[in-house]
């Protein structure tokens, strides 16, 4: 009966640090993927001869999903 506490608390750390694992591989997984598309994007406009200009902007919301302003330019390189 003594150890039942210090057991109840190692598995509930390692369920923790699973969720935090987990989420860290999604999240560099998506990274990932999105690197990729946007290599595949830029390798497409060069060859173009088209470069573009992205800016984004992060407003600040206190409820809710945030909100992202957002400039793309393109420009054709001669």
């Amino acid at each position: 009966m003594a150890y039942t506490v210090p057991i109840i608390i190692s598995a509930i750390a390692i369920v923790l640090l699973g969720m935090g694992w987990g989420a860290l591989n999604n999240y560099r997984n998506n990274l990932n993927i999105a690197q990729t598309n946007k290599s595949k994007v830029d390798a497409a406009l060069s060859n173009y001869n088209i470069n573009y200009d992205l800016k984004l902007g992060f407003l600040k919301s206190f409820h809710g999903a945030p909100k992202v302003k957002s400039d793309l330019k393109f420009y054709y390189m001669k």
